[in-house]
């Protein structure tokens, strides 16, 4: 029992020692804020430059525009096969077919590389969209996070076999390419600190140098 009131103060004070070494503040005047985390489904982490383009009311159905009734037809007629007046599937398919022949390699190209990319970029931009609006839906974000990773994949592989087409892709359907880092590492508060100190050290060795 001697020993073990002996030991208290010991163990005490150190135990003070330790709370007020964690509790310590620097006198550097040193910030850090911890950077927001991008959504994965987000424009910025997926690397579309430009969203969903607007709804062209005044165009025609993509099945209905060689119709050669329609160019007789009235213009009450008209509107009802116009994509203002339609679902948005049909502006969706609409869009779908404009960025399959911006890379398609010829008129009925459909299943090449360039063809399908064209396609993924359509869908995931309308998912895109989707999401802005109803940020909870969960099936259509793991939908859209899979097709990122889909075209992700696609693009890497058209860039080992032949980069001047993964350009000419990257350049016809706005993209920016962005690969998974090659080591994964976690943003915490005392590695960034540390960070910010050495930085802070050797700007403060720099100006006493230049003066």
């Amino acid at each position: 029992m001697n020993s073990l009131n002996r030991l208290r103060p010991l163990v005490n004070g150190g135990a003070g020692l330790i709370s007020r070494n964690y509790a310590f503040k620097s006198d550097l005047k040193i910030k850090w804020v911890r950077p927001e985390k991008i959504p994965c489904y987000k424009p910025a982490k997926s690397g579309d430059l430009v969203p969903l383009p607007a709804l062209k009311g005044g165009e025609l159905m993509k099945d209905f525009r060689q119709s050669n009734e329609l160019d007789s037809a009235d213009d009450s007629v008209k509107n009802l096969f116009t994509l203002e007046h339609n679902r948005r599937r049909e502006m969706l398919e609409v869009f779908k077919d404009e960025m399959v022949k911006r890379v398609q390699r010829h008129e009925l190209d459909y299943g090449s590389i360039e063809a399908k990319l064209g396609l993924m970029t359509a869908q995931i931009r309308s998912l895109q969209e989707v999401m802005e609006k109803f940020p909870r839906q969960s099936a259509a974000k793991v939908h859209l996070k899979e097709l990122i990773d889909k075209r992700k994949r696609f693009l890497r592989y058209l860039r080992r076999w032949d980069y001047r087409r993964f350009e000419y892709i990257l350049e016809k359907l706005d993209l920016v390419y962005k690969p998974y880092p090659a080591e994964f590492h976690w943003i915490t508060r005392k590695d960034s600190l540390r960070k910010l100190t050495d930085i802070h050290c050797d700007e403060i060795k720099t100006t006493r140098l230049q003066s």
